[in-house]
């Protein structure tokens, strides 16, 4: 991060897109709209870079750190009114617009990378022929053989499916940076203190077991959360719950756990959730979620100490952002979820989160798992739950959208100057060196 706050930009007008879809009602509506979609945070984006209070960083293309596609690519890409739409027309203005532009590596725009990986936006700006070089922001990343993958889930993965992180040219983009999602709408409230939660860990989310065809890699994403659902349903961390050996607190009292699903395969084997079983220990363990749950989920949530980050379809979640805005610690079990983390290059992930045993672990060998889990109430666990969760107080608006996008598109901009700093084959994974020293932004806003 530069000294002086952020990275300075010069924003790229494609035939005056964006402003065209403010001047009308229904599209402007449209863009707000997918604006609460998880995957919509180039609008908060956008927004951020035409408010005033950025305006001081914005430049001209010569001093400019980044140039910013002022389009919001990635949502008119994901219109479903399909060819010869206004959608797909204005996409295609955008791109040709851009293409008439200089050849630079400093270009970036942010949009959802799984829908523009294999698409005419990445054929288009990444193509050999125009010599373009354009940093994504990857909100969702492909899947990979990370650490928590199972030998047999790597024997059995489809084509393509195994081997690729964020960083990966094949994934579709040159260069990418992980980005925050949009968390769930849900109203913004000031953290619980953490002595005053009574649930030790949360988890309520799918975890389909039955399925076939395009959905079958779903269900291997949903592994991870079948095998923690069999671990906290386990005799050794059931009998810890109630009370007994290491599982009891320090002051002796027994933890609340809610480890609640639904999905496919599952809601036939777990019976329902008993009704206000996450007043008392052990909570709601190995059931199936119920209406009052659902209805409890931002409450429970922020009445929690941790929170399982589990994968689902692929390895990120906009969980990470409930979890962040409740105040609650990140589990992550085997490190599956640290390629997905946003802007790992400016914010302190390994103290923000709590490791866990991958998932096949605990199921290979449920003591490990009671042990990591016991730690959590002792002592020397709480300590270090206290100093992440100050941590988590201290950085929530470096990743809420919608609680302040101005300053999570400063870190987006910071994150995407750092990025092209770096060798085009380099993984966005590897350490990364601090920006350079850079005077004071200019103020002029010309483009």
């Amino acid at each position: 991060r530069h000294d002086s706050g952020c990275a300075t930009f010069a924003l790229v007008n494609t035939s005056g897109i964006y402003n065209s879809i403010l001047k009308s009602h229904a599209r402007a509506a449209a863009l707000s709209a997918y604006g609460l979609d998880k995957h919509g945070g180039e609008v908060h984006w956008l927004r951020a870079l035409h408010s005033q209070t950025m305006q001081r960083w914005k430049t001209s293309r010569e001093r400019a750190d980044v140039w910013v596609i002022d389009a919001p690519i990635g949502f008119l890409a994901r219109s479903r009114d399909g060819k010869d739409s206004w959608y797909d027309q204005a996409l295609r203005q955008a791109l040709a617009g851009l293409l008439q532009q200089p050849s630079s590596r400093r270009y970036f725009f942010l949009g959802t990378d799984f829908k523009i990986r294999t698409s005419k936006v990445k054929l288009k700006l990444n193509g050999t022929k125009n010599s373009r070089t354009v940093l994504t922001a990857g909100v969702k990343i492909a899947d990979h053989a990370g650490p928590g993958i199972s030998p047999d889930e790597r024997a059995t993965a489809a084509p393509g499916e195994g081997g690729r992180t964020v960083g990966d040219p094949n994934v579709g983009q040159q260069r990418s940076i992980c980005v925050p999602l949009v968390r769930s709408n849900t109203r913004l409230r000031e953290p619980l203190p953490f002595e005053e939660r009574t649930i030790r860990t949360f988890f309520m989310g799918r975890a389909d077991r039955n399925s076939s065809g395009a959905n079958a890699r779903h269900i291997r994403g949903y592994a991870d959360r079948n095998r923690v659902l069999e671990f906290m349903r386990s005799p050794l961390v059931g009998a810890g719950q109630r009370g007994s050996g290491a599982e009891s607190v320090s002051n002796g009292a027994r933890p609340i756990d809610i480890f609640a699903t639904t999905g496919e395969g599952v809601d036939e084997q777990l019976g329902p959730c008993a009704h206000g079983c996450w007043r008392e220990p052990p909570g709601c363990v190995g059931c199936g979620q119920t209406p009052e749950l659902r209805g409890l989920y931002a409450k429970l949530l922020a009445r929690s100490k941790y929170a399982w980050h589990l994968r689902g379809d692929v390895e990120s979640s906009s969980r990470l952002y409930d979890i962040i805005a409740a105040g609650s610690i990140p589990i992550d079990a085997g490190g599956v979820m640290a390629p997905s983390f946003p802007l790992h290059d400016l914010l302190p992930w390994n103290d923000m989160t709590q490791a866990a045993p991958s998932a096949w672990q605990m199921v290979r060998a449920p003591s490990v798992g009671a042990a990591w889990l016991a730690h959590l109430s002792q002592e020397a666990g709480v300590a270090m739950a206290r100093s992440a969760f100050a941590l988590i107080r201290a950085h929530r608006d470096d990743l809420l959208w919608d609680h302040n996008a101005g300053q999570v598109a400063c870190n987006v901009l910071n994150s995407a100057a750092l990025a092209m700093t770096r060798p085009l084959s380099s993984p966005s994974s590897t350490p990364k060196a601090p920006l350079p020293p850079h005077p004071d932004p200019p103020r002029s806003t010309s483009r």
